[in-house]
Formats: structure tokens, C-alpha cells, sequence
């Protein structure tokens, strides 16, 4: 006859229960310890969504990419590709974007609509030196031609101000904006022809297509603005306060793509081509006008305190209030050089990566 068991009510609880239960409240606790853990604690984001076009300087992240150069123990890397700037940056204002590779002139334009995402400007990345031209067909020889036609341009702030700066330059009253036409890259050819637009302000690959097709004049160019068109990388302030590992493994990335183009000869510059759907030899006429900073010029344009660039960024945004592009409150892009000399991994460093990237 077997012992009775006693009431519920006094007997003890189970292991099966109490390791159930501990392991509830052990959970609860671990959480409610991440919880109070300061951000610089735990484990950082190293997710990186970088917004970009079709543009010769740019290929390099992408090549980056495709060849393991991204140190993906700092840095997850999102490419969005898009078909021209004006894309780009209403990614960047939306959100949809943390980082965006674009132009000084469009960087200041973000200021302007968003004071609150004003980016940092970590990196630049090329100097437009030829890239960006107005075009016409041969019978207009001269800027004056122009006056009082329609030209036709990308929806950008970059397109405006190079448009306005181009006819300053010549001493004549810039275009007012409803002479302004946007037309998308494939119609271009058929506007000039039809007289829909007298003049297109375009950039390679577009603008190397058209000249060979169209045998248009280059009648200005960003030549003949030296110093004042940069290409940089510009990053949200918020994420490059929580990131800013995963910023510097996506420069280093950049850095490494280069060396690795200049040593792999053709083939890379085959790869680059293919992917902008250029011929080679399109692509090399593309990177005749573009020139390189080294790391010293990048270090004089980014330092702390009065820079090359700073000026630049204050002509741009005084430009831009003339225009009644801008308020004339709107803030600068803070520049920041701490990226400028870091050290490639040496893991990752190429055998005939140099000290430095001359300019080129």
C-alpha cells in the first residue's frame, strides 16, 4: 500500500517548474540589464546605406565591394544606385539613405531643406576638373548664343549653380528658371535636334555619348572652375556619431579599390567600364576630368578651423542665396578630417598600395 501524497497546497514545487521559473526571471534580468547598459557598451551597427550614381569616382565603392576590399568585420555596406543626384539626395532627406556620394553644391542644398540632417563631409572623393560641361551643337561658337534659350539640365542643385556660374563667367545675365528644361538623358539627343533646347549641362557617361554622337562644342566646363566642384561622401551626423568604424572601413574600402585599379590595369578598368556602360576608352576620357586628392590635399581641404573647402562651401552657399536657391540662414556641412590618415589593415593592404594616393 504506497504513502499518500499530500494536498497540493503543501506540496513542494517541482524542479521541472522551478527551472522554468528561474529561467523566466533570469531572462527578465538579463534584459533589464542590456537595458541600462550604456550605448557605448554594447555591440555597435556597422550597417552602412550609401546612396550613389553612375559616376567614375563613385565606381570605386562598388568595385570595393565586388572585391572583398570592405572589412565586413566593421562595416555592412548597402549600395542604392540611382540615376542622377537629384535621387540621391531625396534618399538622404527621406531617411532612405545614411550616407550619400554627391557634390559639395548639392551637400549645401540638404542644409538648406534639412538643417536637422546637415551632413558631415568625411571624405572627398574627386574633383570634377572637365567633367561637368555645357554642350551645343557647332552652330552656337559662343556663350552669348545662349541668352534667352532654353538649355536643358538634370534637376539638381548642381545643375543650377553650374549653369549660372558658367554665364557669369562670361559676364552675361544668368538664365532665368523657366528657360530651364529637364530632360531625361535619353530624350536629350532628340531636344537638340528639334530645338527643344539650345544647350545641355551634362557629365560623362552621357556627355561622352553626345559629343561623339551629336558632335557637340563644349562650350564651359568645371575647368574652368578649379577647386570648386568636389565629389564627396557625405554622412548623416547621427550615424557618423554611431558608426563611425563602419565609415572608416567604407573610406578604407575606397582607398583599396583604387590601388588595386591602378595595379590590375586593364582588367579593372575593363570591369569599371562594363559596369557604367562605357566603352574603355569612353572611361578613360570620363577620368581625364576628374583629378584625385591625395591624402595631404584631402587633409587641407577637411582640417579643423579655416580650410580651402570651407571657403569653397561659403562662395557655394552665397551663390545659392543669390539665386533665391537657399535662405540665406542655412547652415554649412561640417567637415572632418579624422579619416583622412588611417592606416589600411594590413591584412587588406595590397602589395603595391603606396603611402598615398597622388593626385592624378
Amino acid at each position: 500500500m504506497g504513502v499518500p501524497e499530500p494536498p497540493p497546497e503543501n506540496r513542494p514545487p517541482s524542479l521541472h517548474g522551478l527551472s522554468r521559473r528561474r529561467g523566466v526571471l533570469l531572462l527578465s534580468a538579463l534584459l533589464t540589464l542590456l537595458a541600462l547598459l550604456p550605448a557605448g557598451c554594447r555591440r555597435p551597427s556597422k550597417g552602412i546605406r550609401l546612396a550613389l550614381n553612375d559616376w567614375p569616382g563613385y565606381e570605386y565603392f562598388r568595385l570595393a565591394q565586388q572585391q572583398g576590399f570592405l572589412d565586413r568585420s566593421r562595416l555592412d555596406l548597402r549600395l542604392l544606385n540611382y540615376s542622377d543626384q537629384a535621387a540621391q539626395v531625396r534618399a538622404f532627406l527621406e531617411g532612405r539613405a545614411d550616407a550619400v556620394a554627391i557634390t559639395s553644391v548639392d551637400a549645401v542644398q540638404i542644409c538648406a531643406r534639412r538643417p536637422d540632417r546637415c551632413p558631415v563631409l568625411v571624405f572627398v572623393i574627386d574633383e570634377s576638373h572637365g567633367g561637368d560641361r555645357l554642350l551645343a551643337p557647332q552652330a552656337v561658337e559662343r556663350m552669348a548664343q545662349l541668352v534667352g534659350r532654353p538649355i536643358g539640365v538634370e534637376d539638381s542643385a548642381l545643375a543650377v549653380y553650374l549653369l549660372h556660374r558658367a554665364f557669369q563667367l562670361h559676364g552675361l545675365p544668368p538664365p532665368s528658371p523657366t528657360l530651364e528644361r529637364h530632360v531625361p538623358p535619353a530624350q536629350v539627343s532628340e531636344a537638340l535636334r528639334s530645338g527643344a533646347i539650345a544647350a545641355v549641362l551634362t557629365y560623362p557617361p552621357l556627355a561622352n555619348r553626345l559629343q561623339e554622337t551629336e558632335g557637340l562644342r563644349s562650350l564651359f566646363s568645371s575647368r574652368d572652375l578649379p577647386g570648386e566642384i568636389l565629389d564627396v561622401l557625405a554622412v548623416d551626423p547621427a550615424v557618423l556619431r554611431q558608426r563611425p568604424e563602419a565609415m572608416r572601413a567604407l573610406i578604407d574600402g575606397w582607398r583599396l579599390a583604387r590601388h588595386w585599379e591602378a595595379s590590375a590595369g586593364d582588367s579593372a578598368r575593363l570591369a569599371m567600364a562594363r559596369r557604367l556602360a562605357l566603352s574603355p576608352e569612353d572611361l578613360q576620357l570620363a577620368q581625364q576630368g576628374l583629378l584625385y586628392p591625395g591624402l595631404q590635399e584631402q587633409w587641407q581641404l577637411l582640417r579643423p578651423g579655416p580650410s580651402s573647402h570651407r571657403r569653397d562651401l561659403e562662395r557655394i552657399r552665397r551663390e545659392l542665396v543669390r539665386m533665391g536657391r537657399i535662405p540665406q540662414a542655412t547652415p554649412l556641412p561640417t567637415l572632418d578630417a579624422r579619416f583622412v590618415f588611417s592606416p589600411l589593415p594590413p591584412a587588406m593592404e595590397p602589395r603595391t598600395a603606396a603611402a598615398a594616393l597622388p593626385r592624378s
